[in-house]
């Protein structure tokens, strides 16, 4: 028993100078970790007495979620000698260095733990804290919950310490993660631990650190930092993004000048490059898997995600299906990778079409994940922002709209306002916005996320491009339509260049580009939207919701050069097909069957306007909910076209899609 409390259970490590049990506190009942100083006449044990006080006071000033928790620290007598110990919370799982032996990690799991680390720093850095030894061995990882947790501030150098403990020429940390200003005695500041991070993620990524060779003396890889260029990690790692190359380089720049300025700056690059792989928060990895049936489950969950990335949501979501069966039956319901399958299913559920499908599976998801995972986990706020995207999507954004500003807040809390998940979550409130009729409201924040998605992500970033449409729709219905026009047809043109012609949202803005044309130039339209809707069934194939748009807007540039006949038989056409793709129910399928009949009415079918509203009203009573906005608007369209007062032209009704 240790100063009569702490129970000494079991060793968990031992060090040059210091022992770390498993213990447990009999005064408030709880496991911890209690570090004991081993007193020994060796060389330096002064110093090392004195660096274990000063890791207790420095990590003990420190609170974060990615910090190991400091409880106390002391002097007791124990056994007939005097001994020193630090008390901080019991970590289960294992360590970043010794998951590392099975090799690198998947793209998607590097970046985020990175970023676990990064915020760390930032943390440290702020309260004038340098961590000084940032390597593998020093991040305890729980696998269980994805959390990482800095540990072991031994040799952290503080603000609130004057006493130099290092010797001129005397390194100290690990050789593979030194920054070149400490093996060179320059000066030390915050960018040596960035450095160090960037030793780390290179390892993540590649599998090995920048300079490793088994057989190399330390000085010869000192030696290295100081002098030599790091490998380039696409060098190991072909399939990285080119960024994740610009980052890793720019933190071991030689010059700590050069480096990124401070760990602010690192969270937000990372959080850029994980959206790029992250949205769906997946990558995928080179080489065939291995035997192991996890990682064959990853593979096949990569490659499934990689197919609805290239634009075949439908094929995606089918081959998910299986792949979440079976995560379910080989590794559980609770496992991460198992509910991270389920997340990448709604999400390619929804860009096929099938929304309230793709509600239902968020919605049982994020009570799953909050339960296994926690409440704030990020893997939970993912989950809530594709219920909240779907349940938009699925004609309710009244409902939406009321649950976009709670998951904001909460994004913004756990994962900083620059995290890709809080900016998604408000560009997607800004739609709420204006499908709820806010149009002025929806226009002026999109304005302001245009810049601040452009800031944090890059001006081609695809959240950044569905910005600037979200805005420029909410600009056409707050009335500015030539002002809308011309922003859409400036963001095609920035779309195709920074994402490619064939990009899903490529095809999602001119599409929304060339039904916003008809009204002005239906002929030159009718030419566009035939290129287009070819590439959307090239790309996305025949029943996928923007090649069923690009439809739409084919028959009504038709109907406006033509005549209303055959505009009503394509429409007609076009229902038919919706729903036997996505069901009589669906999203697609009402918002087609209302749309055809304003048709009718626009051209003087009043009757048929009439007969096909009324059933469409009974449904989207049933299925919406009488309170449903669209439900009001199919109601409306009943009630306008029952009236004998004039009916709205073709014109006026293409204002309104």
């Amino acid at each position: 028993m240790l100063d009569g409390r702490y129970r000494l259970i079991d060793p968990l490590g031992e060090g040059g100078f210091g022992v770390v049990w498993k213990a447990f506190d009999e005064h408030l009942r709880r496991h911890v970790a209690v570090k004991v100083l081993t007193r020994t006449e060796q060389p330096g044990h002064e110093k090392a007495e004195v660096r274990f006080w000063q890791e207790a006071i420095t990590a003990g000033g420190l609170s974060h979620p990615h910090i190991v928790t400091v409880h106390e620290f002391g002097r007791t007598q124990h056994n007939g000698s005097r001994q020193d110990f630090l008390v901080m919370e019991l970590l289960g799982g294992r360590s970043l260095s010794q998951i590392l032996t099975a090799g690198p990690l998947p793209t998607q799991q590097a970046l985020r733990w990175a970023r676990q680390i990064c915020a760390a720093l930032q943390a440290a850095h702020t309260a004038g804290v340098i961590h000084r030894d940032i390597k593998p061995q020093n991040v305890m990882v729980d696998e269980s919950t994805d959390t990482l947790k800095v540990v072991d501030f031994g040799i952290a150098k503080s603000a609130a310490f004057s006493l130099n403990l290092t010797m001129t020429g005397e390194v100290i940390g690990t050789v593979n993660y030194t920054a070149p200003e400490r093996a060179g005695n320059g000066p030390v500041d915050a960018r040596s631990d960035l450095y160090s991070l960037g030793c780390v993620l290179y390892e993540l990524l590649t599998g090995n650190p920048p300079f490793t060779d088994p057989d190399a003396a330390p000085l010869i890889v000192l030696y290295r930092h100081l002098h030599q260029p790091p490998p380039a990690p696409r060098a190991t790692h072909p399939d990285l993004p080119e960024e994740a190359d610009r980052l890793v380089l720019d933190l071991l720049a030689k010059d700590p000048g050069r480096r990124p300025a401070d760990a602010a700056a690192v969270c937000t690059r990372l959080a850029a490059l994980a959206s790029q792989v992250e949205r769906p928060l997946t990558v995928l990895t080179s080489g065939a898997p291995g035997a192991d049936p996890q990682a064959i489950l990853l593979h096949r969950l990569q490659e499934a995600v990689h197919i609805g990335e290239k634009g075949r949501a439908d094929t995606a979501r089918n081959l998910l299906r299986g792949v979440v069966s079976d995560h379910v039956r080989t590794l559980g319901q609770e496992n991460p990778q198992t509910l991270e399958a389920r997340l990448q299913l709604a999400h390619f559920t929804s860009e096929a079409g099938g929304y309230e499908q793709a509600r239902d599976q968020a919605a049982k998801l994020m009570a799953r994940c909050s339960l296994a995972l926690g409440p704030e986990h990020p893997l939970t706020l993912r989950a809530r922002i594709q219920h909240a995207e779907s349940t938009d999507d699925a004609l309710r954004p009244d409902l939406a709209r009321d649950l976009f500003p709670p998951l904001i807040a909460d994004c913004t809390a756990v994962l900083g306002s620059d995290a890709a998940e809080t900016l998604e979550a408000r560009v997607h409130y800004a739609d709420a916005l204006h499908s709820t009729g806010a149009h002025a409201e929806a226009r002026d924040l999109g304005a302001i996320l245009i810049s601040h998605c452009a800031r944090v992500l890059g001006a081609g970033h695809p959240l950044t491009l569905s910005a600037r449409m979200q805005h420029a729709i909410s600009t056409d219905g707050a009335g500015e339509e030539g002002r809308a026009r011309e922003l859409l047809s400036s963001l095609v043109t920035d779309c195709a260049a920074a994402r490619g012609r064939d990009a899903r949202i490529t095809l999602e803005i001119h599409t929304a580009a060339s039904i916003c044309d008809i009204a002005v130039d239906p002929s030159g339209a009718l030419d566009t939207v035939g290129l287009l809707l070819s590439d959307c069934l090239r790309v996305l194939g025949p029943v996928a919701p923007f090649t069923l748009f690009a439809r739409l807007g084919q028959a009504v540039a038709i109907a406006a050069l033509a005549g209303g006949q055959e505009g009503v038989t394509r429409l007609t056409a076009l229902a038919a097909d919706c729903a036997a793709a996505h069901g009589p129910d669906s999203a697609l399928s009402l918002v087609v069957r209302k749309l055809t009949a304003d048709l009718h009415g626009s051209f003087g079918y009043s009757a048929q306007a009439r007969d096909l509203l009324k059933p469409l009203a009974a449904d989207c009573v049933r299925v919406l909910g009488p309170d449903a906005s669209f439900t009001a608007e199919v109601q409306a369209s009943l009630k306008e076209w029952t009236q004998a007062a004039p009916r709205r032209g073709l014109l006026d009704w293409l204002k309104g899609l």
